[in-house]
């Protein structure tokens, strides 16, 4: 009987001490925000499950962000939650946001891709790394560098993987397709947006 007893009392600290060896798991969030320029972006990165303690790390663009970096940005970290702050959003807070977490076991992340809307942008063309030339073209033109200072347009990279064209003061005549070619050394793919700017006449 004390052999059983013994057996039994071994095998539940193993199964113990095995379950709680357990990576962190976050908790599913959406992958893509849109909001207006100027307002207040609150990002949520919770654990599912995983052993304490925990440490978190937020990345734009594969860049680490400090917190309470000036006034721009904070961080809120607890026990097992952590949020990220951004203030007063402008067309350059536009980019993906990662939150890692990591314990003793291992780790997870999380990202958000974030559009900041008040001005006109043709959606973010992703691809993977392998991708190296991105090109935009209006209407099968070329928009060299001498047009979009002309035509008040711009072009960003939001990392190594996306690229970003905006308007910042839409009119009519920019009505048109406007197009995303990304290229590398084995080929190219390619995205197209029409755009359609209408005139609202007050009565």
């Amino acid at each position: 009987m004390f052999r059983i007893i013994s057996l039994i009392f071994l095998f539940s600290f193993v199964s113990i001490a095995h379950f709680s060896h357990v990576p962190p798991k976050l908790s599913e969030q959406s992958s893509r925000r849109s909001q207006e320029s100027g307002t207040k972006l609150k990002l949520l990165c919770s654990i599912e499950k995983g052993q304490r303690p925990f440490t978190f790390e937020w990345n734009k663009n594969d860049q680490h962000i400090l917190s309470n970096f000036g006034d721009k940005y904070r961080i809120d970290s607890e026990d097992d939650t952590s949020v990220l702050t951004v203030w007063k959003l402008d067309e350059k807070d536009s980019a993906n946001y990662t939150c890692l977490v990591r314990n003793d076991y291992g780790f997870d992340s999380q990202t958000t891709t974030l559009i900041v809307k008040g001005l006109i942008q043709i959606p973010i063309l992703f691809c993977n790394n392998m991708w190296r030339l991105f090109e935009w073209r209006f209407n099968d033109q070329l928009l060299s560098s001498s047009s979009l200072s002309n035509q008040k347009y711009r072009i960003e990279m939001i990392s190594d993987e996306s690229s970003l064209f905006a308007i910042d003061d839409i009119h009519p005549n920019h009505s048109g397709t406007y197009s995303c070619i990304a290229r590398n050394d084995f080929g190219h793919d390619k995205q197209s947006t029409r755009l359609i700017v209408t005139v609202a006449f007050d009565l």
